[in-house]
């Protein structure tokens, strides 16, 4: 039940830019557990699993940029924002 609400909520986050690099470090096990789960998964879908892996890997490095809900919230708080 908790795991399906994470994957549930966090792409959402994600999508917004609420917390991305949380949301990305949380979603690449999910990712790997999908994989490992489904063995009879074709060479497309693993394919598409890699790119996925790839893309989850980039947001905690270099964050969701100046358009993600995070960095609008901080400038209007006039918080500081995490750099990259």
């Amino acid at each position: 039940m908790l795991a399906a609400g994470i994957e549930l909520a966090m792409p959402v986050l994600l999508v917004l830019g609420l917390a991305g690099r949380l949301s990305a470090l949380v979603l690449f096990p999910f990712n790997i557990m999908a994989v490992v789960s489904y063995p009879d998964l074709t060479d497309l879908a693993r394919q598409h699993h890699t790119y996925w892996k790839m893309l989850l890997v980039f947001l905690p490095v270099h964050g969701c940029g100046k358009l993600s809900a995070d960095h609008l919230l901080c400038r209007k708080l006039h918080l500081s924002f995490p750099a990259a």
